[in-house]
């Protein structure tokens, strides 16, 4: 696959000062600019797959606290007369 040559990460990374507007608060093309690797939380499977999609690097899909909470109320189900 052929990378998109981006005129504006070449700017900074060459340290020339750009003034631009965010169409994105978070695009995966801002914050490669700034050297991090894109990615995202969420609960939201079709967010993350979209967000996989759009090239984020590292994808959580859900949270800690979620999966607890749903594990010991499947478990008390199956334990309920």
């Amino acid at each position: 696959m052929q990378s998109i040559h981006n005129k504006f990460k070449h700017a900074i990374g060459t340290g020339h000062k750009q003034i631009g507007l965010w169409s994105h608060l978070c695009s995966t093309i801002s914050i490669e600019t700034s050297g991090k690797a894109p990615g995202i939380l969420t609960g939201d499977e079709a967010l993350a797959k979209h967000d996989m999609a759009q090239g984020c690097l590292f994808v959580a899909v859900g949270a800690d606290q979620n999966v607890l909470r749903d594990s010991a109320t499947a478990l008390a189900q199956r334990f309920k007369s």
